[in-house]
């Protein structure tokens, strides 16, 4: 029986048409070698667009939240993906990327402050088959900053109306205002006081007991942190007799409320000044009909509870 005779390849080459020629010694095996060439080509595209239609594009499952965190804390902003691995991550920062693309579903943010932290977060989540941005996270950094050192006065016309607002603070959130009457706080609106919303204190039909010193304190609540302003004496010139008539003037007028559905409650203030200050009457209404219910605070502040678009 005849052996088959051992052939060795010596070396391939392109033909230049997508064909592989391979030369044996013995010069036998051009055609056949050319032709398992082709044929390995065509599986491996083959192989690989199977495995390319099977890639998931990349989604956000774990959106980063917004918060507050305290001056000086540290923070993680996290942002999850989902689709075929491998995945990866860069975070944005008011539009702007922060460092490179990692493996690494958190931003590690230590020592945090309001001015390099504070701001609108996003994460971009990467694979193979493209790239997705997730939601906005708004991150606020909680602090509260110290009122000016330096005390103030202020004067007004007996019988006129004398608004006295905090001195300018810097604090997120917004902080609560108190005020104090010579170190004595101030519990309640009367006839002749008032405190807004917004925390200024309106004296109303000034005498000359308003003549006083004033002091405003801010509380941050986030914080943890209170501050207090420093001594705003009021001077009152002149006076003026319970009779003397002085025209009603509106000190602080109704402003438009905006609330989101489900809100607890809508808050509009009318503060008018008059002497003698007694006489004064207000009156709410809606569409021209007399509203009743909901004042208070001597008919200078209206609340709707739990408002609704009848409201409106």
């Amino acid at each position: 029986m005849r052996r088959a005779a051992l052939r060795k390849i010596v070396g391939c080459s392109s033909t230049g048409d997508r064909k592989f020629v391979c030369t044996s010694v013995t010069g036998m095996a051009r055609t056949t070698m050319t032709v398992v060439f082709r044929t390995l080509l065509l599986i491996c595209c083959f192989l690989g667009i199977t495995q390319a239609d099977n890639l998931l594009g990349p989604q956000v499952q774990t959106e980063p939240e917004t918060d507050t965190v305290l001056e000086g804390n540290s923070k993680n902003l996290v942002c999850v993906g989902g689709g075929s691995s491998p995945l990866e991550y860069r975070w944005l920062k008011d539009g702007q990327e922060i460092g490179g693309f990692t493996g690494e579903t958190r931003l590690r943010l230590r020592n945090v402050s309001p001015q390099n932290d504070a701001g609108e977060y996003r994460c971009i989540v990467k694979n193979a088959v493209g790239m997705v941005l997730s939601k906005k996270a708004q991150l606020h950094v909680a602090f509260i900053g110290q009122f000016p050192s330096s005390p103030t006065s202020e004067s007004v016309d007996a019988g006129q109306p004398k608004v006295l607002s905090c001195p300018a603070i810097d604090s997120v959130p917004v902080p609560r205002y108190e005020w104090f009457i010579d170190n004595t706080q101030v519990q309640t609106n009367t006839r002749t006081r008032f405190i807004s919303t917004d925390g200024r204190l309106v004296l109303l039909s000034t005498s000359g007991q308003d003549s006083r010193q004033y002091k405003c304190k801010a509380s941050n609540d986030d914080a943890g942190e209170d501050r207090f302003s420093q001594t705003i004496t009021l001077s009152v010139r002149g006076s003026v007799s319970s009779t003397q008539q002085i025209q009603p003037t509106i000190v602080i007028p109704p402003t438009d409320q905006n609330v989101e559905r489900g809100s607890n409650q809508a808050v509009f203030e009318c503060v008018p000044n008059a002497n003698p200050i007694g006489s004064l009457s207000i009156t709410w209404k809606k569409d021209g009909q007399v509203i009743r219910s909901g004042v208070s605070d001597f008919d200078r502040k209206l609340t709707i509870t739990y408002p609704t678009d009848a409201d409106e």
